[in-house]
């Protein structure tokens, strides 16, 4: 019983000496460019929040954008490929419509995470068909 316990114990340090690496996030406030199969528009507003820990596979990506027509699609990263640089995260997305799945389990990427503020970040998956450029407006990095 001592040994499980100090094997949880234990298990619970992993993601601490994981995140030993440079943890960065930039978020997102300013809408820049929306993309749906071919159609790009200017959003009514954007909400995105990216961290990620490079050298391991931890990232967190969601962004939100809605239109003046009132339609509300969000980005979200499901599973993150090892990050080998800070500046793109390639992954797996699902994109949604009013709560409705446009393309589940997509391979995308969010690229430009090294740009400072004023500058877009690009959400594109599914080739592109959906993605989404908004400009960065909070950068917070942990060295």
């Amino acid at each position: 019983m001592k040994s499980l316990r100090l094997l949880v114990a234990l298990s619970a340090l992993v993601p601490a000496v994981a995140s030993a690496n440079p943890v960065h996030s930039s978020w997102a406030n300013q809408p820049g460019s929306l993309t749906l199969l071919g159609t790009t528009q200017t959003p009514a507003s954007v909400d995105t929040a990216v961290s990620w820990n490079i050298g391991t596979s931890f990232a967190f990506a969601y962004a939100r954008a809605k239109t003046s027509a009132g339609d509300t699609y969000e980005f979200q990263l499901v599973s993150a490929a090892p990050i080998a640089q800070m500046d793109r995260i390639d992954g797996t997305w699902n994109v949604t419509r009013n709560g409705v799945a446009l393309c589940s389990q997509c391979t995308g990427f969010v690229s430009g995470l090294s740009s400072w503020m004023g500058k877009p970040l690009t959400i594109s998956v599914d080739g592109g068909n959906y993605a989404m450029s908004p400009i960065i407006t909070s950068r917070y990095d942990i060295h």
